[in-house]
Parts: structure tokens; C-alpha cells; sequence
């Protein structure tokens, strides 16, 4: 079974924009991207060379693609979820993988 056959779970990827109204005042949109994900429950924390530690809700493994980073998150069966780790390259531009918290 390929990798991609195991991407199975609908999610939806949300890039945040900034956006200024007509007074300057800035807030944060989010543009949907819809895809799929393999997700490996995982519960418990990840700890960073530079000593910093995030607790860690799931695993979220996706197509390759490279725009996606920390600063987006994710809308998983009805949960949000915050990439909390930069995404890992699994192969050569095959599929990404990261670590997400969830929104409470």
C-alpha cells in the first residue's frame, strides 16, 4: 500500500492572511484549502533542540507541498487544530508530517 492510499481523513488547511479595514485595522482571515491527511493519534509532548516543549494532540501527514509552516492550522472533524512544529519532509517532495495541537 502506497502512502497516499492511507490519506483517508478530510481536512482543511487554513493559511492565515492579514488584512487592514478601511481604518487600519489589521485582523487575521483564513483561506481554506481542502485535502486529506493520514492522522496517527498521538498524545503527549515534543521537545525542540532549543529546549522549548509543545504538547502534541495528533500527527497529521499530507501531500507534499511547500507553503504550508507553523504559522497555519487545521480543521479536523470539527476540531482546530495549530501546527505547533515547523512540517517534516517524509521522502523527496512525497508527503509532509506535523505536529498539531488542539484548540480548546
Amino acid at each position: 500500500m502506497t502512502m497516499s492510499a492511507r490519506l483517508d481523513r478530510p481536512i482543511t488547511l487554513q493559511k492565515p492572511t492579514t488584512v487592514k479595514d478601511a481604518h487600519g485595522i489589521a485582523t487575521i482571515t483564513w483561506t481554506n484549502y481542502e485535502d486529506y491527511a493520514q492522522l496517527k493519534g498521538q498524545t503527549g509532548a515534543e521537545y525542540y533542540s532549543d529546549g522549548k516543549i509543545a504538547s502534541i494532540d495528533a500527527v497529521f501527514i499530507i501531500r507534499y507541498r511547500p507553503d504550508v509552516d507553523e504559522t497555519w492550522r487545521i480543521i479536523y472533524n470539527g476540531n482546530t487544530y495549530e501546527i505547533v512544529s515547523p512540517p517534516i519532509e517524509v521522502g523527496r517532495f512525497d508527503m509532509l508530517r506535523f505536529s498539531a495541537r488542539r484548540l480548546r
